[in-house]
């Protein structure tokens, strides 16, 4: 089972859909499969259900994990709850004509001739339905209409019609075709010609209304947890105390020890969502100014704890992030303008107005290389300035040969960033100058 499952059949605790992400991103992928879901036993949904719900930083015993959840997680493990497709409850039937049979659509048969010059038997509207109710009169009713059919045609067409292009071979006599071929030696009109057979239920009398029959309709069912004792099948969900149940019919020592059987797998490379003792190693500064690797032991050895939680809280900012940055989407500010990524990246600020830098000489390049070699300029007139200066050099330099190259520039300002600090404009000439704009990016 994957986790999508566990929540199906209630046994995994429903989250909101942020968390429940988490969970699954987390869980991860079976393989190298990049949609299906990692197989999750019940005993480990319980387990990560219950390391959650006791919160950041809290540890547990294996005996601390003993709960509803895992109690039910073995009932299940061992077959003494199953989960299973029963007809729904508070179904009901409109007790009208409640026929369980079959009904034989009888056709009209004409005759037709197709492109090769053959006599062919079709069907047309239906005529009418028939009841049956054992072999004996379905027999009886084919019989009937099949004579009947045969007479009609015989009536609409003379026998020279109706056996035209008969000199068939034995081969197109058995094709077995929808339009049956018309041989001399036997009666063109057979079964499949003017029956149709369909299950049968009756009359519904709610019809028309938004009322549900389940017998004229199809029975609807329902996915439940159950158990069974010697009265019959008992819906967990009709418990009017589970808790206490589930500790009336499991054994503590059982599931204790299925737990601690369990939790060895949680903690695998494949697997890494529990930790008990763990090291951590950081860079410190001693009182002599010596900077130093320190490593230090973390949790203690049989007490667990979920490592999910920085994952966990990354995510939840990262949402929280974007609905603001959604927020703020079109927003106008000092010549800024935020926008969100289509992607559900995080928002940024662009400039309203474009910026571009100029290039005067230099090898070209492509469309998005800077020409290699060139003079860079922030302002057309700077470029127009230097044009005009290397003209006058004493050489074979020509300002006709000096061509300004504009190129736009792409800014973009953070989310986090503050557009009423610099305008657009103002930042650019910043990082001209060969100064460092925080939260400011452009190229």
């Amino acid at each position: 089972m994957t986790m999508n499952n566990l929540l199906q059949k209630g046994l995994m605790k429903k989250r909101s859909a942020e968390i429940e992400q988490c969970f699954k991103e987390c869980i991860g992928k079976h393989g190298r499969s990049w949609y299906r879901q990692k197989d999750l036993p019940v005993m480990q949904g319980a387990i990560l259900d219950t390391l959650y719900d006791a919160g950041k930083g809290a540890t547990l015993r294996p005996v601390d994990m003993l709960n509803s959840n895992t109690r039910l997680a073995w009932l299940v493990d061992n077959g003494i709850v199953k989960y299973q497709s029963l007809p729904k409850r508070g179904g009901e039937s409109c007790g009208n004509d409640e026929y369980n049979g079959v009904s034989y659509a009888m056709y009209e048969c004409s005759l037709r001739i197709d492109w090769t010059g053959r006599a062919r038997v079709t069907q047309e509207e239906v005529n009418s339905y028939y009841r049956v109710v054992d072999r004996e009169q379905t027999e009886a009713k084919r019989k009937e209409w099949v004579d009947r059919s045969w007479e009609e045609l015989k009536s609409k067409y003379t026998l020279t019609e109706i056996h035209r292009g008969a000199d068939l071979t034995e081969e197109q006599q058995n094709e077995n075709t929808k339009h049956h071929f018309v041989s001399k030696d036997s009666n063109p009109v057979i079964h499949y010609d003017v029956f149709y057979t369909s299950d049968y239920k009756g009359e519904c009398a709610w019809k028309d209304t938004d009322r549900y029959c389940d017998f004229h309709q199809q029975t609807r069912h329902e996915a439940v947890l159950v158990y069974y004792t010697k009265d019959g099948c008992q819906y967990i969900d009709e418990l009017t105390d589970l808790p206490q149940w589930l500790r009336d019919n499991t054994d503590d020592d059982k599931v204790l020890a299925l737990i601690k059987k369990t939790i060895p797998k949680m903690k695998t490379e494949a697997r890494p969502w529990l930790q008990s003792s763990y090291e951590n190693s950081e860079m410190v500064t001693d009182s002599e100014g010596n900077r130093k690797w320190v490593t230090t032991r973390h949790g203690k050895r049989g007490q667990y704890s979920l490592t999910w939680w920085n994952h966990i809280e990354r995510n939840l900012s990262q949402n929280a992030q974007r609905a603001t940055d959604k927020g703020r989407e079109g927003t106008e500010l000092n010549g800024w303008l935020f926008t969100c990524g289509h992607n559900g990246d995080n928002g940024e600020w662009e400039t309203i107005d474009s910026l571009y830098k100029y290039y005067v000489g230099g090898t070209r390049g492509t469309t998005w290389n800077e020409p290699k070699g060139a003079l860079v300029f922030n302002s057309k007139e700077h470029a127009e300035q230097a044009v005009d200066i290397i003209s006058k050099i004493p050489g074979r330099i020509e300002s006709s040969d000096l061509l300004i190259d504009k190129r736009k520039v792409r800014m973009r300002l953070s989310n986090k960033g503050d557009p009423l600090k610099y305008t657009p404009k103002q930042a650019w000439d910043l990082m001209c100058s060969g100064k460092t704009v925080d939260d400011i990016r452009g190229y």
